[in-house]
């Protein structure tokens, strides 16, 4: 199985426990692996035959900047059940990084889950 990786990826958000953390926008970050078999596109050299990146990113910014959790676990969850809608995705691993949490430093969730 092949990978497709994106790191770095910020967005602002609405998310948090606290009713301040929904005032402002704070900073996430968002990286991810995605697992898919990438032969097709390798050989053919067609955006068609892969997944694309920018509509993974539309698609994260979108949850991250439109929708609203308390905890960054839910927020991670949403990304992964989104990717693994693709249809060529098999198997995805998400991080999500709080990166405004002071003061308890940068809080990371990763999760990853298979297509079932």
């Amino acid at each position: 199985m092949d990978q497709l990786s994106i790191r770095d990826l910020i967005f602002s958000g609405r998310h948090g426990v606290h009713p301040e953390e929904h005032e402002e926008p704070r900073q996430f970050g968002v990286s991810l692996t995605i697992w898919a078999d990438l032969n097709a596109a390798a050989e053919s050299d067609n955006l068609d035959d892969t997944i694309n990146w920018a509509q993974i990113r539309k698609t994260i910014k979108q949850i991250v900047e439109e929708e609203s959790f308390k905890l960054i676990e839910a927020l991670t969850l949403r990304i992964v059940r989104r990717l693994l809608e693709i249809e060529k995705v098999q198997r995805v691993r998400v991080t999500v990084d709080k990166l405004e949490a002071w003061p308890v430093g940068v809080p990371s969730i990763t999760l990853e889950r298979s297509r079932s």
